[in-house]
């Protein structure tokens, strides 16, 4: 069946009128609304999702079965057919693999760490997502699981900072430790590193520098690499 190819990257959008939350979903519809712009339309029941899905005359959409939060299967598709491989393309942020992908992109490789405000866990609690997110309380750190709800959701922990939602909590100060330097030494990274001794203080620096490759503190310490001052 011929669904087209994909031109631009698409950008995912969440209407405002959506009767229901992401996670309270157990269908939805995407559609592509002009050159890459897809959005995406969540439903509790598969009743008002077909009802939804037949008032959207030509335009190119494809109705998906979702389960926890994820796409787990495709159901119908109905509109012009050249553009449903970019909705296709969109849909991966919203199946498990998709997302889980998108956080090892980027999201763990972050050199801080993060804790929950009491105006994050009431705007989660108002939008209805506290339970998608594990329920968090204010001060908890955020934890891999919830980072990965929020790439599923198509926001990032930086972006809930710049709210106020969660706060920056300075990692430990830490040391550099034999084996630490060992291994930078042994993958040729030392000089990159400004030639740290065991026992000297890890710098913002190396921090920022290790973070590029995937690093985080918390990595580097059950490697231990470094080790608490």
């Amino acid at each position: 069946v011929f669904e087209g190819v994909v031109l631009v990257k698409p950008q995912l959008k969440s209407r405002a009128s959506n009767s229901c939350s992401q996670v309270e979903a157990t269908h939805c519809m995407l559609t592509e609304e002009g050159l890459g712009n897809c959005f995406v339309y969540y439903f509790q029941t598969l009743e008002d999702a077909r009802r939804r899905f037949s008032k959207f005359g030509i335009c190119s959409r494809i109705l998906f079965e979702m389960q926890e939060g994820y796409i787990i299967g495709e159901i119908e598709r109905a509109g012009w057919p050249w553009h449903q491989s970019t909705i296709l393309c969109a849909a991966k942020s919203l199946r498990r693999e998709g997302a889980e992908a998108s956080l090892d992109a980027g999201q763990l490789a972050s050199s801080f760490q993060y804790a929950w405000t009491e105006d994050g866990v009431s705007a989660a609690a108002d939008a209805g997502v506290l339970t998608f997110l594990c329920n968090p309380r204010p001060g908890d750190r955020v934890t891999r699981e919830q980072l990965a709800n929020m790439v599923l959701g198509g926001s990032s922990v930086e972006q809930l900072a710049e709210r106020g939602h969660v706060e920056v909590v300075p990692w430990p100060r830490s040391r550099w430790t034999d084996v630490g330097v060992l291994a930078a030494e042994q993958a040729g990274v030392l000089s990159l590193l400004g030639n740290p001794v065991a026992g000297e203080t890890v710098t913002d620096e190396q921090v920022m520098a290790l973070s590029e490759v995937g690093y985080t503190p918390e990595s580097l310490a059950r490697a231990d690499y470094i080790e608490a001052e």
